[in-house]
């Protein structure tokens, strides 16, 4: 969604280097350079809410075409 670590931190009550920390444990698990792989991973793979799931399809149909 764009936010900051700090954003997401407040959000999930942890601290910055927390959120930091789990994004880089992430981005090594599947490979991804950057954040962006990383998030373009989890809307593939289904780690996000239906809601927030949709955004990806749209974009890539919009592109295939």
């Amino acid at each position: 969604m764009g936010l900051t670590d700090a954003a997401i931190a407040r959000q999930l009550g942890m601290g910055h280097r927390t959120v930091q920390r789990r994004l880089q444990s992430l981005m090594v698990e599947v490979g991804a350079a950057t954040r962006f792989q990383l998030g373009w991973h989890a809307a593939c793979s289904g780690w996000l809410d239906e809601a927030d799931s949709q955004i990806a399809p749209n974009r890539i149909e919009n592109n295939a075409m």
